[in-house]
């Protein structure tokens, strides 16, 4: 007679999905600097250049508010602006003053900022295992996810609701031994409402993870010269909750 054949019982754990929003708020100015195609062109040149035996390519005359409005993660649509590069002084002033004239066209149509959700998700994993908050970056990594904005077609960006930036004037190092003049965007008042999703019956309970995002904004900070990076900027809390759907 054969024998009976015996059953495994597999227990699957669900995966319980949910959705919180809360908001994280500065507590100190917020600077951006987005690496746009311009800046992505640049790069790409000179290291061409540079392969290939060229000579170098002459520095285009810096024109501020284009590199400002350059530095902004746009969620409503960027300004179209001149992105050539300028030999003569002339150009530039004419460029320099139509960049500023379709900036303050676009504020006044309501203009929407936003900010790349996975520095955030970065601040927040790194910080809270600096804090000891979590012994495995890995594991932590994977047990929220910050969702984009539905305004950010890339699926990239959270938005941004803050006051209007000014333009900040910066010396940075590049290199080896060279500086450079940065015109960079700063919002002095801001605030980024987020959408978490979450595994409930994951390794970290819901107040887990708004520990793990407050201690980013603790610790490590976002956007240029953040507390990361030797700075003061960038620095936030969580406020809020609001609702879980």
């Amino acid at each position: 007679m054969a024998a009976a054949k015996k059953t495994e019982v597999v227990s699957v754990k669900p995966i319980d999905m949910r959705t919180v929003c809360i908001k994280i708020v500065g507590d100190s100015p917020l600077i951006v600097h987005e690496w746009n195609e311009k800046a992505r062109k640049e790069i790409l040149d000179h290291e061409t250049s540079e392969s290939s035996g060229k000579a170098k390519k002459k520095h285009s005359i810096k024109i501020p508010v284009r590199d400002f409005i350059n530095s902004i993660y746009w969620l409503t649509n960027k300004p179209d602006i001149n992105q050539d590069d300028v030999f003569t002084e002339r150009e530039a002033q004419k460029i320099q003053e139509d960049c500023m004239k379709k900036y303050r066209e676009a504020i006044k149509s309501g203009a929407k900022f936003g900010f790349p959700a996975t520095a955030i998700k970065k601040a927040s994993v790194t910080g809270a295992y600096g804090l000891g908050m979590t012994q495995d970056m890995r594991k932590s990594k994977i047990a929220f996810f910050i969702q984009a904005s539905p305004l950010d077609h890339t699926g990239f960006l959270s938005e941004l609701v803050a006051s209007e930036p000014v333009m900040r004037e910066d010396m940075v190092h590049v290199g080896i031994n060279q500086t450079d003049i940065r015109h960079r965007a700063m919002f002095e008042k801001w605030e980024i409402p987020l959408t978490v999703k979450y595994n409930a019956n994951g390794r970290y309970t819901l107040t887990d993870i708004i520990n793990i995002i407050n201690a980013g904004g603790a610790t490590m900070g976002i956007g240029e010269w953040r507390n990361e990076k030797d700075g003061t900027f960038g620095m936030y809390h969580v406020e809020a909750a609001d609702a879980v759907k």
